[in-house]
């Protein structure tokens, strides 16, 4: 119960909400495309495409789950690494990063200044992972339930 109350522990701060907002339109509606456009698929197997429909279904979710403020603590290392590769795959371009061996798995599309504001979010996702969600989320209205519970108020 300890650990659920440190995890969902926010403070009421009203500053994070454009914060987790931003980063979940820019997980739902990534610029150029989902992770689904960045990942160069080498076959033409079902279960490939299945798994990278499937990660497009986790960028989603995280999206979701910004806007709302449910679990970011938790979401916020998933959602980091998804811009990571958003970054390199956008600054990769710009750089002519073409030749490397990461061109193999990822395609090299847009230009450095997106990968400026994918890396600015990155950074705001580490931001809110140390912060929490702040005012108007669901970490926070669980993170009140918990302690009302813990303390037999009412």
């Amino acid at each position: 119960m300890d650990q659920l109350i440190a995890l969902l522990s926010t403070t009421d701060e009203r500053r994070f909400i454009p914060l987790r907002m931003a980063i979940g339109v820019m997980l739902l509606f990534p610029i150029g495309g989902g992770i689904n456009g960045l990942l160069r698929v080498l076959s033409f197997d079902w279960p490939v495409h299945l798994a990278v429909l499937l990660l497009r279904a986790v960028e989603c979710l995280l999206g979701l789950g910004f806007i709302c403020g449910l679990g970011l603590r938790v979401i916020a290392v998933p959602a980091v690494l998804l811009l990571a590769l958003h970054v390199v795959s956008n600054v990769g371009h710009s750089l002519g990063f073409e030749a490397t061996a990461l061109a193999r798995f990822i395609r090299f599309e847009g230009d450095w200044a997106y990968g400026a504001l994918y890396f600015a979010a990155a950074v705001m996702s580490l931001d809110l992972l140390v912060a929490g969600a702040g005012a108007w989320s669901v970490d926070r209205t669980l993170y009140r339930l918990l302690l009302e519970r813990r303390h037999g108020l009412k």
